[in-house]
């Protein structure tokens, strides 16, 4: 085995050890929303970075006030899962994500998939 393909091996192993997540990560840029509060309000457009079936890299403004828990959209596919942001770092935020719906077959009376058809046709 050559110096190199050691080399390679040794990085390959070390990389592996480093990543510690449960799911594995895709990098993406998709344009999403953030939907809290009891008036199902939206925040200003974000973007998804990284995302997994477990969670997702947000860029949004830092010091941006945000809740604890809330419903992240996805604008294009109209995808909302339930977040709960885990870490903030710069303009950064870290979410654990679950209860994935689609908002194309969501109940009609939803106000999420409501205020998603509305900013759709905007």
């Amino acid at each position: 085995m050559s110096f190199a393909e050691a080399l390679h091996r040794d990085v390959q192993a070390r990389d592996a050890a480093l990543e510690q997540r449960r799911c594995k990560r895709n990098r993406v840029l998709l344009a999403a929303k953030f939907v809290y509060g009891d008036q199902r309000q939206f925040t200003p457009e974000c973007t998804i970075w990284n995302l997994t079936p477990c969670g997702a890299a947000v860029r949004f403004p830092d010091g941006q006030p945000l809740p604890p828990a809330m419903e992240l959209v996805e604008s294009r596919s109209g995808r909302a899962h339930r977040a709960v942001v885990i870490w903030r770092r710069g303009g950064f935020i870290g979410l654990e994500l679950s209860n994935t719906r689609e908002l194309r077959a969501a109940v009609p009376g939803d106000p999420v998939r409501r205020l998603w058809a509305v900013n759709q046709l905007r």
